[in-house]
């Protein structure tokens, strides 16, 4: 990504991400998925916990492209407002308190794509995009870390540059002679 990177980040969460971006939207199929475990593993709180995150997600996923800016501005505010209320509640639970944590920590990269409705509420997109990559690496025993990082860098760029409509051949050797 470069050092002065000025898009908007799609992540899981990844603790080094806020060092390397200003923008982030964390992924809600990753929050939905987590929340739908503790839902299943423990019942009442829990369960409330994630349907109420289900209803926020289903508010933010409304947002698109067109969006009036009042309504940007109300959802933005009802979002945040609904997902503070979610956090406190949760760190009175001892089984939900260190994912409550997890929310709160990351709590200002939640509704990115409401501020930004052409970004993502998840990175479902992305994940497509490098899971053969994923799973070739998983399955290969012969990279060592530094081909792996390598191939990772590259494989990363194709990608963006396949998904923006950039002629890969053209940004490659424009990469490389910079």
């Amino acid at each position: 990504m470069g050092e002065n990177y000025n898009g908007i980040l799609s992540c899981d969460g990844w603790a080094s991400y806020p060092k390397c971006v200003k923008l982030m939207q964390r992924c809600w199929a990753h929050l939905l998925g987590e929340a739908k475990w503790f839902a299943e593993k423990h019942e009442s709180q829990a369960r409330i916990l994630y349907n109420e995150l289900c209803r926020i997600f289903n508010r933010i996923s409304k947002v698109v492209v067109g969006t009036a800016r009042n309504v940007i501005t109300r959802t933005y505010n009802w979002s945040m407002k609904n997902m503070k209320a979610i956090i406190a509640r949760c760190k009175a639970y001892a089984e939900l308190r260190k994912f409550a944590y997890k929310i709160g920590n990351g709590l200002e990269y939640w509704f990115t794509c409401v501020l930004h409705p052409e970004i993502e509420p998840t990175n479902n997109r992305a994940e497509r995009v490098l899971r053969e990559i994923v799973e070739q690496r998983k399955i290969s025993s012969l990279w060592n870390e530094k081909g792996v990082r390598i191939k990772k860098t590259i494989m990363s760029c194709l990608a963006i540059w396949r998904l923006r409509g950039l002629n890969t051949l053209s940004m490659l050797r424009q990469t490389l002679s910079s």
